[in-house]
């Protein structure tokens, strides 16, 4: 059994092999079924703690390990789903999406990947609102491999971040923080469901992230969410053998 440990700890030994990809369903509201995983970097140490990305990307950055932990989770899920006809995204940076071998890894892979349009990338709100003028482009050259882009942790909703909207995304993930705002906020709950409606018209996902009441299943179906993740919903695991079950 392991145990995650917040931000605030950090492991005594790093080493890009140690880190593992875990999985986390993401559910169909409408039937309760499993539609995609999300991959979570996660690193076991010897004592098999494990610990969140928040712990050790930082020394991956510092020693310039970006690429090689990119092409290494890559090609762990890869393996992972070599025999699954189920689509799954990882995590990308701003930084990899302005570096030719992201697509490069991507090249590689997806000749193991058993279906087109398998894999996603989820960039978060913030990265990619600061490469903004370079993101079409990066989505432009994803969709040509059949790889979709997905917006993570949407917590904005300004003028300036609904540019996101009209992109040729496969997706948006809408944070914890946004999703409760839209209770207590009328013009919130307004753009979320422009927001979905756009999507649903675009054949794009609206996620929900970090689901962990059931009252908030509530919520989402007044915004007209069809798709959600989080503890209550399903906790990330190392196997897919017991994913597969849920």
């Amino acid at each position: 059994m392991h145990t995650d440990f917040s931000s605030s700890s950090e492991p005594s030994h790093i080493s890009i092999s140690n880190i593992i990809p875990f999985f986390q369903s993401i559910i169909d509201l409408d039937n309760f079924g499993v539609c995609r995983y999300e991959c979570l970097a996660r690193l076991i140490d010897q004592s098999m703690t494990t610990y969140k990305p928040e712990s050790f990307m930082q020394f991956i950055e510092r020693e310039a390990y970006t690429a090689n932990l990119s092409e290494h989770m890559l090609m762990q899920c890869v393996h992972a789903f070599e025999h699954q006809n189920m689509p799954w995204n990882i995590n990308i940076t701003a930084s990899e999406c302005l570096q030719p071998y992201l697509c490069e890894h991507l090249t590689s892979a997806l000749p193991y990947v058993p279906n087109f349009g398998h894999v996603g990338l989820e960039l978060s709100q913030q990265d990619a609102l600061s490469i903004m003028p370079h993101l079409p482009e990066f989505i432009d050259r994803c969709r040509r491999l059949n790889v979709g882009v997905y917006i993570d942790n949407v917590t904005d909703m300004t003028v300036a971040a609904q540019r996101l909207f009209s992109l040729d995304l496969a997706g948006f993930k809408l944070s914890e923080r946004i999703v409760n705002q839209a209770n207590e906020d009328n013009q919130i709950a307004d753009y979320i469901g422009l927001m979905t409606q756009h999507a649903n018209a675009n054949n794009m996902q609206v996620i929900a992230e970090l689901v962990e009441q059931e009252n908030t299943l509530f919520t989402l179906r007044g915004l007209g969410i069809r798709y959600a993740q989080g503890y209550l919903l399903g906790k990330p695991k190392q196997t897919l053998t017991s994913l597969f079950e849920h």
